[in-house]
């Protein structure tokens, strides 16, 4: 699964404005193959491996009607409430501190509320500010 991810970084370019719902049904769907893959079962699910997630962007999405709002909720509550403490959920926002990160907030507390562990940091635009946040 590691080494799907490191993969991911050769071929995963930016291709339009910064959509995240797109981001998080591939993070679900290699989630979900994860526990296919393994065979493990809804009661068993504390066996799989700790699933870590970080999601950076440097402002609101692009994809922010109200149902992309939505969609990105129940794709992060069914992870949430699904692998419960074994998924940690970490939304960075990387710009100035009148950037719109709201979003970002919501995702974080969505996974929280729903059984994992969600966290949202703010990094201003310095390599020492997202060592911090990180």
């Amino acid at each position: 699964f590691f080494n799907r991810v490191l993969d991911r970084q050769k071929v995963a370019v930016p291709k339009s404005h910064g959509n995240y719902n797109p981001s998080l049904y591939i993070i679900q769907r290699m989630i979900e193959s994860l526990i296919v893959q393994t065979g493990v079962s809804d009661e068993d699910i504390d066996d799989l491996p700790a699933i870590s997630v970080v999601f950076l962007s440097d402002g609101k999405p692009s994809d922010k009607n109200p149902l992309d709002e939505y969609s990105r909720e129940l794709a992060l509550s069914h992870l949430g409430s699904k692998l419960k403490s074994n998924f940690t959920f970490t939304s960075i926002g990387l710009g100035q501190s009148n950037a719109d990160f709201s979003a970002l907030s919501r995702m974080a507390k969505t996974v929280t509320s729903s059984g994992g562990n969600g966290s949202f940091m703010f990094a201003e635009l310095s390599s020492a500010a997202l060592t911090t946040a990180m």
